[in-house]
């Protein structure tokens, strides 16, 4: 696994990788849990041009449903 981008405010350390769960054209999701938040899915992206874009993408639509909901 690589290490934790924050697309969340739940810090690196604080989040406990429980098992792997699926595998797609962008990477694999593993079950996760924060103290925060509970159980989480964390997505692992592999490292290319595409998903680069798609991980910006995916960090922009977070945050605005963090806004949306979190003022």
């Amino acid at each position: 696994m690589g290490n934790l981008q924050h697309c969340c405010p739940c810090l690196q350390d604080e989040v406990k990788i429980l098992r792997r769960i699926g595998e797609g054209a962008f990477g694999e999701v593993s079950l996760a849990t924060c103290a925060i938040f509970g159980s989480v899915a964390v997505k692992w992206l592999k490292v290319s041009l595409s998903t680069m874009v798609h991980a910006f993408l995916l960090y922009t639509a977070t945050e605005l449903k963090r806004a949306m909901f979190y003022p």
